[in-house]
Protein backbone atom coordinates (compact mmCIF):
# COMPACT_ATOMS: atom_id res chain seq x y z
CA UNK A 1 0.00 0.00 0.00
CA UNK A 2 1.35 3.72 -1.05
CA UNK A 3 1.13 5.71 1.61
CA UNK A 4 -0.34 8.86 0.82
CA UNK A 5 1.42 12.60 2.04
CA UNK A 6 0.80 15.57 2.29
CA UNK A 7 1.83 18.01 0.02
CA UNK A 8 2.97 20.54 1.95
CA UNK A 9 2.67 20.90 5.89
CA UNK A 10 2.96 23.67 8.72
CA UNK A 11 5.99 24.23 10.11
CA UNK A 12 8.32 26.52 12.79
CA UNK A 13 10.97 27.93 10.80
CA UNK A 14 13.82 30.20 11.73
CA UNK A 15 14.45 33.56 9.65
CA UNK A 16 17.97 34.08 9.67
CA UNK A 17 17.47 37.98 8.55
CA UNK A 18 15.00 39.01 11.58
CA UNK A 19 16.33 36.56 13.77
CA UNK A 20 13.37 35.00 14.56
CA UNK A 21 10.81 32.36 14.49
CA UNK A 22 7.81 31.90 12.18
CA UNK A 23 5.36 29.62 11.16
CA UNK A 24 4.95 28.77 7.68
CA UNK A 25 3.69 26.17 5.13
CA UNK A 26 6.83 24.23 3.57
CA UNK A 27 6.81 21.25 1.17
CA UNK A 28 6.71 17.93 1.89
CA UNK A 29 5.78 14.98 -0.24
CA UNK A 30 7.96 17.00 -3.09
CA UNK A 31 10.84 16.22 -0.77
CA UNK A 32 13.56 14.00 -2.28
CA UNK A 33 14.02 12.20 1.40
CA UNK A 34 10.29 11.10 1.25
CA UNK A 35 10.06 10.32 -2.32
CA UNK A 36 13.11 8.09 -1.84
CA UNK A 37 11.88 7.09 1.27
CA UNK A 38 15.70 5.67 2.90
CA UNK A 39 15.94 2.40 4.56
CA UNK A 40 16.57 3.61 7.90
CA UNK A 41 13.70 6.27 7.33
CA UNK A 42 10.92 6.84 9.79
CA UNK A 43 8.59 9.19 9.04
CA UNK A 44 6.13 10.50 11.97
CA UNK A 45 2.74 12.85 11.66
CA UNK A 46 3.81 14.64 15.22
CA UNK A 47 1.71 14.84 17.95
CA UNK A 48 3.65 17.00 20.54
CA UNK A 49 6.93 18.49 20.41
CA UNK A 50 9.27 19.29 22.94
CA UNK A 51 11.56 22.04 23.73
CA UNK A 52 14.96 21.79 25.18
CA UNK A 53 17.15 24.46 27.20
CA UNK A 54 19.45 24.95 23.82
CA UNK A 55 16.64 25.65 21.41
CA UNK A 56 17.46 29.97 21.45
CA UNK A 57 20.64 29.14 20.55
CA UNK A 58 19.64 27.07 17.27
CA UNK A 59 16.57 30.04 17.40
CA UNK A 60 18.27 33.50 16.84
CA UNK A 61 21.65 33.30 18.78
CA UNK A 62 25.22 32.28 18.19
CA UNK A 63 23.64 28.48 16.46
CA UNK A 64 21.69 29.94 14.31
CA UNK A 65 21.91 28.86 10.71
CA UNK A 66 22.57 31.04 7.95
CA UNK A 67 19.26 30.06 6.23
CA UNK A 68 16.12 29.35 7.07
CA UNK A 69 15.84 25.59 9.04
CA UNK A 70 13.55 23.90 10.79
CA UNK A 71 13.47 24.13 14.84
CA UNK A 72 12.92 20.94 16.91
CA UNK A 73 14.80 17.89 18.07
CA UNK A 74 12.39 16.32 20.42
CA UNK A 75 8.73 15.09 19.10
CA UNK A 76 6.20 12.25 19.51
CA UNK A 77 3.31 11.63 17.52
CA UNK A 78 2.14 8.15 14.97
CA UNK A 79 4.23 6.22 12.70
CA UNK A 80 2.79 7.14 8.76
CA UNK A 81 5.91 5.42 6.49
CA UNK A 82 8.90 3.13 7.36
CA UNK A 83 12.09 1.91 5.57
CA UNK A 84 12.99 -1.19 4.24
CA UNK A 85 15.37 -1.94 7.12
CA UNK A 86 12.98 -0.67 10.32
CA UNK A 87 11.91 -3.61 11.95
CA UNK A 88 10.85 -2.60 15.70
CA UNK A 89 7.96 0.02 14.92
CA UNK A 90 5.81 -0.20 11.99
CA UNK A 91 2.91 1.96 10.57
CA UNK A 92 0.45 3.10 12.79
CA UNK A 93 2.86 2.43 16.27
CA UNK A 94 2.70 5.60 18.73
CA UNK A 95 6.60 6.38 19.18
CA UNK A 96 8.97 9.08 20.49
CA UNK A 97 11.74 10.33 19.69
CA UNK A 98 14.34 12.65 17.96
CA UNK A 99 16.14 14.55 14.70
CA UNK A 100 19.43 17.28 14.47
CA UNK A 101 16.83 20.08 14.81
CA UNK A 102 17.54 23.31 12.98
CA UNK A 103 19.44 21.95 10.99
CA UNK A 104 17.90 21.31 7.79
CA UNK A 105 15.49 23.95 5.79
CA UNK A 106 12.70 21.32 5.48
CA UNK A 107 13.26 18.80 9.06
CA UNK A 108 12.78 19.36 12.18
CA UNK A 109 10.38 18.35 14.93
CA UNK A 110 8.50 21.85 15.20
CA UNK A 111 6.48 20.42 12.36
CA UNK A 112 3.58 18.55 11.65
CA UNK A 113 5.26 15.65 9.87
CA UNK A 114 9.00 14.78 11.12
CA UNK A 115 11.24 11.94 8.82
CA UNK A 116 13.69 10.32 11.30
CA UNK A 117 16.19 7.00 11.15
CA UNK A 118 15.26 4.10 13.37
CA UNK A 119 17.56 4.26 15.94
CA UNK A 120 16.66 7.92 17.07
CA UNK A 121 12.46 6.59 17.26
CA UNK A 122 11.23 4.73 20.22
CA UNK A 123 8.12 2.26 20.14
CA UNK A 124 5.37 3.43 23.12
CA UNK A 125 2.73 0.78 24.24
CA UNK A 126 -0.30 2.04 23.42
CA UNK A 127 -2.05 2.79 26.44
CA UNK A 128 1.78 3.39 28.06
CA UNK A 129 2.89 7.15 27.55
CA UNK A 130 0.65 10.11 26.43
CA UNK A 131 1.93 12.04 23.88
CA UNK A 132 3.40 14.65 25.96
CA UNK A 133 5.03 11.95 28.21
CA UNK A 134 6.74 10.44 25.18
CA UNK A 135 7.87 13.48 23.90
CA UNK A 136 10.63 14.54 26.38
CA UNK A 137 11.23 10.17 26.69
CA UNK A 138 12.89 9.95 23.37
CA UNK A 139 15.71 12.40 24.36
CA UNK A 140 16.15 13.65 27.49
CA UNK A 141 15.09 10.15 28.74
CA UNK A 142 17.76 7.88 27.53
CA UNK A 143 19.71 8.81 24.30
CA UNK A 144 20.87 12.24 26.21
CA UNK A 145 22.45 10.79 29.02
CA UNK A 146 24.92 8.23 27.14
CA UNK A 147 27.77 9.33 28.94
CA UNK A 148 26.72 6.78 31.98
CA UNK A 149 25.79 3.83 29.60
CA UNK A 150 28.60 4.54 26.48
CA UNK A 151 31.50 6.39 28.74
CA UNK A 152 31.29 5.05 32.35
CA UNK A 153 30.23 1.92 32.96
CA UNK A 154 33.22 0.54 34.45
CA UNK A 155 34.37 3.69 35.93
CA UNK A 156 34.89 3.97 39.98
CA UNK A 157 31.53 4.52 41.47
CA UNK A 158 31.04 7.20 42.56
CA UNK A 159 29.55 10.46 40.46
CA UNK A 160 28.49 13.71 40.64
CA UNK A 161 25.98 15.37 38.12
CA UNK A 162 25.77 19.21 38.46
CA UNK A 163 21.77 20.49 37.76
CA UNK A 164 20.56 17.24 38.40
CA UNK A 165 16.69 19.23 38.00
CA UNK A 166 17.52 19.91 34.50
CA UNK A 167 15.80 18.04 32.11
CA UNK A 168 19.03 15.71 31.32
CA UNK A 169 19.98 15.82 34.85
CA UNK A 170 16.25 14.46 35.57
CA UNK A 171 17.40 11.19 33.61
CA UNK A 172 21.13 11.20 34.20
CA UNK A 173 20.28 10.63 38.10
CA UNK A 174 17.93 8.18 37.39
CA UNK A 175 20.28 6.46 34.79
CA UNK A 176 23.24 6.52 37.23
CA UNK A 177 21.81 5.24 40.39
CA UNK A 178 20.35 2.13 37.97
CA UNK A 179 24.38 1.47 36.56
CA UNK A 180 25.66 1.10 40.15
CA UNK A 181 26.85 4.78 40.60
CA UNK A 182 27.00 6.11 44.54
CA UNK A 183 25.09 9.82 43.04
CA UNK A 184 25.58 13.23 44.25
CA UNK A 185 24.16 15.90 42.37
CA UNK A 186 23.56 20.03 42.32
CA UNK A 187 20.43 21.47 42.21
CA UNK A 188 17.91 23.92 44.27
CA UNK A 189 17.15 22.62 47.30
CA UNK A 190 12.97 23.08 46.29
CA UNK A 191 14.07 19.89 43.94
CA UNK A 192 15.95 17.76 46.31
CA UNK A 193 13.65 15.91 47.81
CA UNK A 194 12.28 14.57 44.33
CA UNK A 195 16.06 13.90 43.54
CA UNK A 196 16.48 11.68 46.41
CA UNK A 197 13.77 9.61 45.33
CA UNK A 198 14.77 9.26 41.79
CA UNK A 199 18.04 7.36 43.47
CA UNK A 200 20.58 10.56 44.38
CA UNK A 201 22.28 9.50 47.44
CA UNK A 202 23.74 12.97 48.20
CA UNK A 203 22.42 16.94 47.17
CA UNK A 204 24.24 19.95 47.19
CA UNK A 205 22.84 23.69 46.72
CA UNK A 206 24.23 24.74 43.51
CA UNK A 207 24.40 28.59 44.89
CA UNK A 208 26.27 27.26 47.95
CA UNK A 209 29.59 29.45 48.40
CA UNK A 210 31.39 26.03 49.90
CA UNK A 211 29.79 23.33 47.57
CA UNK A 212 32.45 22.35 45.85
CA UNK A 213 34.10 21.59 49.45
CA UNK A 214 30.90 20.18 50.55
CA UNK A 215 30.86 17.77 47.36
CA UNK A 216 34.55 16.83 48.34
CA UNK A 217 33.84 16.08 52.33
CA UNK A 218 30.85 14.14 51.29
CA UNK A 219 32.24 11.76 48.82
CA UNK A 220 35.40 11.00 50.95
CA UNK A 221 39.14 10.21 50.62
CA UNK A 222 38.16 8.24 47.42
CA UNK A 223 36.86 11.41 46.05
CA UNK A 224 34.15 12.05 42.58
CA UNK A 225 36.10 10.46 39.85
CA UNK A 226 33.04 11.26 37.30
CA UNK A 227 31.09 14.01 36.99
CA UNK A 228 28.50 15.02 34.04
CA UNK A 229 27.99 18.76 33.35
CA UNK A 230 24.11 18.72 32.58
CA UNK A 231 23.86 22.71 31.76
CA UNK A 232 27.18 22.70 30.29
CA UNK A 233 28.06 25.80 32.52
CA UNK A 234 32.34 25.37 32.27
CA UNK A 235 31.80 25.90 36.63
CA UNK A 236 32.77 24.39 39.41
CA UNK A 237 32.36 20.76 37.39
CA UNK A 238 35.71 19.98 37.56
CA UNK A 239 36.91 21.16 40.69
CA UNK A 240 34.95 18.77 42.40
CA UNK A 241 36.75 15.84 40.66
CA UNK A 242 38.43 13.72 43.31
CA UNK A 243 42.23 13.67 44.30
CA UNK A 244 43.00 11.12 41.99
CA UNK A 245 41.40 12.44 38.78
CA UNK A 246 38.72 11.40 36.64
CA UNK A 247 36.59 12.44 33.82
CA UNK A 248 34.42 15.14 33.59
CA UNK A 249 31.51 14.94 30.52
CA UNK A 250 29.19 18.32 29.67
CA UNK A 251 26.62 18.34 26.64
CA UNK A 252 28.65 20.70 24.38
CA UNK A 253 32.04 21.62 24.31
CA UNK A 254 34.17 23.24 27.05
CA UNK A 255 35.88 25.86 26.71
CA UNK A 256 39.97 25.90 26.86
CA UNK A 257 39.59 26.91 30.35
CA UNK A 258 37.89 24.40 31.61
CA UNK A 259 40.05 21.41 29.77
CA UNK A 260 43.42 23.22 31.26
CA UNK A 261 41.87 23.70 34.93
CA UNK A 262 43.12 20.14 35.89
CA UNK A 263 45.34 18.25 34.29
CA UNK A 264 44.48 15.27 35.52
CA UNK A 265 40.88 15.47 34.53
CA UNK A 266 39.68 13.97 31.13
CA UNK A 267 37.24 16.96 29.90
CA UNK A 268 35.03 15.52 26.75
CA UNK A 269 31.57 16.37 25.41
CA UNK A 270 29.02 13.82 25.01
CA UNK A 271 26.59 14.69 21.54
CA UNK A 272 23.67 12.80 20.78
CA UNK A 273 23.89 13.58 17.15
CA UNK A 274 26.64 11.11 16.51
CA UNK A 275 24.14 8.36 17.11
CA UNK A 276 22.09 9.18 13.40
CA UNK A 277 24.86 7.52 11.76
CA UNK A 278 25.59 10.17 9.78
CA UNK A 279 28.56 13.14 9.44
CA UNK A 280 27.02 16.74 9.97
CA UNK A 281 28.22 19.77 11.16
CA UNK A 282 27.64 21.28 14.97
CA UNK A 283 26.71 24.27 16.17
CA UNK A 284 28.21 25.64 12.90
CA UNK A 285 31.99 25.15 14.16
CA UNK A 286 32.47 21.19 14.96
CA UNK A 287 32.74 18.60 12.12
CA UNK A 288 31.76 14.95 12.95
CA UNK A 289 32.38 12.35 10.54
CA UNK A 290 29.52 9.49 10.67
CA UNK A 291 30.26 7.53 13.83
CA UNK A 292 28.37 4.25 13.36
CA UNK A 293 29.53 2.63 16.27
CA UNK A 294 27.22 5.01 18.32
CA UNK A 295 24.63 4.47 15.86
CA UNK A 296 24.59 0.98 15.96
CA UNK A 297 24.45 1.68 20.14
CA UNK A 298 21.56 3.82 20.16
CA UNK A 299 19.50 1.27 18.54
CA UNK A 300 20.33 -1.43 20.40
CA UNK A 301 19.23 1.35 23.22
CA UNK A 302 15.71 1.58 21.59
CA UNK A 303 14.93 -1.40 20.89
CA UNK A 304 16.07 -3.45 24.07
CA UNK A 305 17.12 -1.68 26.82
CA UNK A 306 14.86 1.64 27.10
CA UNK A 307 11.59 -0.79 26.51
CA UNK A 308 12.69 -2.68 29.40
CA UNK A 309 12.98 0.46 31.57
CA UNK A 310 9.72 1.56 30.72
CA UNK A 311 7.88 -1.94 31.22
CA UNK A 312 4.61 -1.28 33.17
CA UNK A 313 4.47 2.85 32.36
CA UNK A 314 1.66 4.81 33.76
CA UNK A 315 0.76 8.08 32.63
CA UNK A 316 2.12 10.45 35.40
CA UNK A 317 3.56 7.60 36.90
CA UNK A 318 6.02 6.36 35.33
CA UNK A 319 7.50 2.79 35.94
CA UNK A 320 9.02 0.53 38.20
CA UNK A 321 12.36 1.98 37.65
CA UNK A 322 11.81 4.78 36.12
CA UNK A 323 9.92 7.98 36.50
CA UNK A 324 8.79 10.96 34.84
CA UNK A 325 10.05 14.76 34.53
CA UNK A 326 7.46 17.49 35.32
CA UNK A 327 6.18 18.93 32.14
CA UNK A 328 4.78 22.07 31.21
CA UNK A 329 2.69 22.09 28.67
CA UNK A 330 0.58 24.27 26.09
CA UNK A 331 -1.77 23.57 22.48
CA UNK A 332 -0.22 24.68 18.96
CA UNK A 333 3.22 24.65 16.74
CA UNK A 334 1.89 28.62 16.80
CA UNK A 335 2.58 28.60 20.34
CA UNK A 336 5.95 26.93 19.97
CA UNK A 337 7.89 30.25 19.75
CA UNK A 338 6.67 31.88 23.15
CA UNK A 339 8.62 28.44 24.69
CA UNK A 340 11.40 29.07 23.25
CA UNK A 341 11.24 32.54 24.36
CA UNK A 342 10.74 30.98 28.10
CA UNK A 343 13.93 29.33 27.61
CA UNK A 344 15.90 32.26 26.50
CA UNK A 345 14.32 34.28 30.06
CA UNK A 346 15.57 30.99 31.84
CA UNK A 347 11.51 31.24 33.37
CA UNK A 348 11.55 27.79 34.00
CA UNK A 349 12.57 25.81 36.34
CA UNK A 350 13.10 22.03 37.02
CA UNK A 351 10.19 21.01 34.25
CA UNK A 352 10.19 20.08 30.70
CA UNK A 353 8.03 22.75 27.95
CA UNK A 354 5.82 20.53 25.67
CA UNK A 355 3.26 21.92 22.97
CA UNK A 356 0.50 19.51 21.30
CA UNK A 357 -0.12 19.86 17.68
Amino acid sequence: MTTEFPQTIRAVVTNPKLASLELKEIPFASRSDIIYLGPNAVVVRNQAIALNPLSPQYAYEGWAADKSAVMGTDGAGTVIAVGSNVKHVKVGDRVSGMVFGASSQSNGTFAESTCSVTSMVMQSAPTALQADERCHSGYSHGIRCCPFHFEWHDAAPDACGHSGATAVGHHAVQLAHLSGYRVFTTASPANHQRLLELGADKCFDYRSPSVVDDIKAAAGEQGIYAAYDTPASNGSTANSIGPNGGRVMSTVPADASLQARRSDVEVGFVLVYTMVGYPFKFANGFDFPALHEDNRRALEWVTQKLPALLEGWQEGQGSARYKPQKLRFNHGLDKAHEGVAILGKGAYQAEKLVYLI
